[in-house]
């Protein structure tokens, strides 16, 4: 970052930024979006926090930003294409994890990122299930790694889950269904015949669908009948491998169970009964049946109302608003015309919802690096400094969350206090004061420890030494960025004191890797910014 950018960046940071201020920056303002508070509510959810850049974009015009970010594919993302080329897939889980912060961090289709993300924890497989499963159906052999060929198969996943994002849901759902991940993560290739396994069916309606009760009513959306009917609809497809390594699914109408099966029949259910036919070998069920869930109306409110949850709290929508998102469903899932509703709400905007919402592991680190605008890229290469993307991988994991490797069967937790806490308070404030302004400079040889201190790319705190010597208008400018106005005299105090004061009198933090004291003053004025109650309770 430039100095000349650097200080724009600062005024504006120090600076109250209402309407006035918006309107300077030359374009109209959606009177919904026009203060700083209301830039980085909008960027925490679409994207994983807001640069400076996506702060501006958005008060300059709130509705062009969103019409932009819900077609990803006319938003230029050159720094991704050089990184992974159309067509790549990692081939080891560690590639494959990396592979995710990389992409959440540095693609420009910010809402595309997040939803994919989404769609990735809600479609949950294992990987390590996966490579069991293809080691015990004996698709992989001493000749075959299981564990090579698990992690093709969860990155093919993982390409459905980011290019179907902003697409139909029944295409997703029908995707993850005939999906060799899924089929070897949920059994599905054992469901033979009339009475076969019921895994994956039972998941479909519980987790993937409609949920177990309709939050409207109260009222359970399926019941055990319904269960094995489905199971019998989804019956006589396995994993096949015709030619290595393409795997696919194949259906034998031996193993399928025959009949015209009549789901949700119960009396409180009697608008979302349906009957699947049966058609030739009865190879059409899978996908009739998939039809039918994706344009119920228990499945319309399920899936609007977590998508609605996902970008505003833990607390959930209005029942208005979910209205709105599923009167534009249609009978596929339209998740691009539901987003425009949610995006546009005052309920989204507005802020009834601003930091109620716990931010997982994977969304803690991003967020870290993208407010203060790091990047894990070289100017020289554009290559991934891979100790840099690795220590975010490490950070969430040692928070909890290991990707790909969902806990069976219900993956990770959207909203619980698990994630909450004095243990996760202190490792994301660890992390926190880790971060550096820029993270790409031409580094020496060999390159310093991935974080360490380095000239080229200082902390927060120290860059902004450079335009203020009060610590008081320093820790000011450390917690706007972060919070906007959402911060008290205490969290500023206590900044204050971390950058003013000997920094072991004035916070406590977990011993540190480094012994440098610049290093540890750096780290304890960064983490003290962690203090207020929004982030110790990890809230965003």
């Amino acid at each position: 970052m430039n100095p000349a950018r650097l200080s724009c960046v600062i005024a504006r940071t120090l600076r109250p930024v209402g309407a006035a201020a918006a309107l300077a920056l030359g374009a109209a303002v959606p009177a919904q979006v026009t203060t700083l508070d209301d830039a980085i509510h909008v960027t925490n959810r679409i994207g994983f926090g807001g640069t400076p850049a996506d702060r501006i974009a958005v008060l300059t015009n709130y509705a062009s930003y969103v019409a932009q970010q819900l077609l990803p594919t006319t938003v230029p993302d050159p720094e991704i294409d050089a990184i992974y080329p159309p067509g790549t897939l990692s081939t080891t889980l560690a590639a494959l994890q990396r592979e995710q912060f990389v992409r959440a961090l540095t693609s420009r289709r910010r809402l595309q990122e997040a939803m994919a993300y989404f769609w990735e924890r809600h479609f949950n497989t294992n990987i390590n299930r996966v490579a069991e499963r293809l080691l015990s159906t004996g698709i992989a052999t001493p000749f075959i790694n299981a564990e090579w060929l698990s992690v093709r198969l969860e990155a093919q996943n993982n390409f459905i889950y980011r290019n179907n994002a902003l697409g139909s849901f029944r295409n997703l759902l029908l995707l993850t269904t005939i999906s060799p991940a899924m089929m070897l993560y949920l059994d599905g290739d054992s469901n033979v015949g009339c009475g076969g396994n019921q895994n994956y069916a039972r998941e479909v309606l519980e987790l993937y669908s409609m949920g177990p009760v309709n939050e409207s009513t109260g009222l359970a959306t399926y019941d055990q009948s319904d269960i094995i009917k489905a199971a019998q609809c989804l019956s006589g497809w396995r994993v096949t491998m015709p030619t290595w390594p393409a795997a696919t699914i194949t259906f034998t109408a031996g193993n399928h169970c025959v009949g015209t099966p009549t789901l949700f029949t119960q009396p409180h259910n009697a608008a979302n009964t349906f009957t699947v036919s049966h058609v030739g070998n009865g190879s059409n069920q899978m996908f009739e049946l998939i039809d039918k869930i994706a344009a119920s109306d228990l499945t319309k409110d399920f899936i609007c109302r977590k998508i609605a949850k996902y970008f505003l709290s833990d607390d959930g929508p209005s029942d208005a608003l979910v209205g709105n998102m599923t009167a534009v469903w249609g009978t596929t899932g339209d998740i691009r015309a539901v987003l425009n509703v949610l995006l546009l709400d005052p309920e989204f905007t507005g802020t009834t919802h601003r930091w109620k919402r716990v931010s997982t592991p994977f969304e803690r680190a991003i967020w870290w690096q993208r407010v203060w605008d790091g990047n894990l890229l070289r100017t020289d290469t554009l290559a991934v400094d891979i100790g840099k993307a690795d220590v975010m991988v490490q950070f969430a994991a040692s928070l909890g969350e290991r990707l790909f490797q969902h806990p069976t069967p219900d993956g990770y937790p959207a909203d619980s206090e698990e994630q909450v806490g004095p243990t996760a308070a202190i490792t994301s404030w660890d992390h926190a004061a880790k971060v550096r302004t820029v993270l790409d400079p031409l580094f020496p040889t060999p390159p310093p420890p991935p974080f360490d201190i380095y000239p080229a790319h200082p902390t927060p705190w120290q860059l902004l030494m450079q335009f203020s010597t009060s610590t008081n208008t320093i820790a000011g400018a450390i917690l706007t960025n972060l919070y906007g106005s959402n911060w008290t005299l205490v969290d500023l105090a206590q900044v204050d004191a971390a950058i003013a004061l000997d920094p072991t009198t004035s916070v406590f933090l977990p011993p540190l890797s480094f012994g440098n004291p610049v290093d540890l003053l750096a780290r304890t004025a960064i983490g003290a910014a962690t203090a207020g109650a929004f982030v110790q309770a990890q809230l965003r």
